[in-house]
């Protein structure tokens, strides 16, 4: 069974973490750069703003000597969702992650991206964004991400991943694109991680099992996306808004957090799959929950009646 009290210090003890089977995921590290973006026009009214900005990043990712890039990179919008175009005067908060320890990496695509944005674009005066600020590069762990998510109390049995850009993955029934299991989401998980680290994980089969994912509440988005290095295009959808997990919740908590700073599935263009991860989400309007909504309806109505 998986461990669930993960602290921020480095010393948690390995035999526990070994006999929980969390030690590889324990051991797991990466950069993360906060950057903030502000838009000074808006030449990219078309563009899904996901799409705009992984071009963005991908001038400041770090190149070998044929231009390729080293290593791959994702990022996600730190306050939410971006909504479907770019608004001129907005400014955008978002982190990048780089799956790597090497901090070289992190600090050279800092300074390439400061450099990148600090060039006056040969398409036209200006720019289309100027950087605000970006912070510091931080190395990243499970450990720090539990220290910034206090454990849900031992009782929860619900938990929310809301869906801030949209999970890639083929749907079993295409007449129902949001139909989606827990023996989907999982395996979607770890298969992910395992590719950004070039690593082998345990399935945690044994605690994922007894779970069940409410998909009725989110939906299924498609933007379409025009390269301008090749022909044709591209899009990008999946499914965003509120996931429902019901089960035990407490067990999955370190998969959870993983996946909240480190995406599902295997889809890296455009910071797909990103959700944030909510204890309390109610997907009603509080007021369709509060009884006395009802009440002040139901008296209205019963006022301007010719009903007896």
């Amino acid at each position: 069974m998986m461990a669930v009290m993960l602290t921020s210090s480095e010393s948690t003890p390995r035999a526990t973490a070994e006999s929980a089977g969390l030690a590889e995921l324990l051991s797991l590290r990466w950069w993360r750069t906060r950057v903030v973006l502000r838009n000074t026009r808006n030449e990219f009214a078309r563009e899904h703003p996901l799409w705009v900005f992984h071009g963005l990043l991908m001038y400041a990712l770090p190149k070998d000597a044929e231009g390729k890039p080293k290593l791959r990179f994702f990022f996600h919008p730190a306050t939410g969702a971006l909504g479907d175009r770019i608004q001129k005067g907005r400014e955008y908060t978002l982190d990048v992650i780089l799956p790597t320890a090497d901090p070289s990496p992190a600090a050279e695509f800092s300074e390439r991206l400061a450099a990148h944005l600090a060039v006056r674009h040969s398409s036209g005066p200006g720019r289309n964004f100027e950087l605000v600020r970006a912070g510091p590069p931080e190395l990243r762990s499970l450990a720090a991400v539990a220290a910034e998510n206090p454990p849900p109390p031992a009782d929860t049995e619900e938990v929310c991943l809301e869906f801030i850009t949209p999970l890639a993955y083929q749907p079993r029934d295409e007449r129902r694109k949001w139909l989606f299991t827990s023996a989907e989401l999982f395996p979607a998980m770890i298969r992910r991680w395992e590719k950004l680290f070039g690593i082998t994980l345990p399935r945690f089969e044994e605690d994922w099992s007894a779970t069940e994912l409410l998909p009725y509440f989110w939906h299924y988005e498609r933007h379409r996306h025009q390269p301008k290095s090749s022909a044709g295009c591209v899009f990008l959808n999946g499914n965003v808004g509120p996931l429902y997990l019901r089960g035990p919740v407490t067990r999955l908590w370190p998969l959870l957090l993983l996946g909240s700073e480190l995406h599902v599935g295997l889809e890296m263009p455009a910071a797909q799959g990103y959700f944030q991860l909510l204890l309390r989400r109610p997907f009603f309007d509080a007021s369709l929950l509060n009884p006395s909504s009802y009440e002040a309806a139901l008296n209205h109505l019963t006022e301007r009646s010719d009903l007896g």
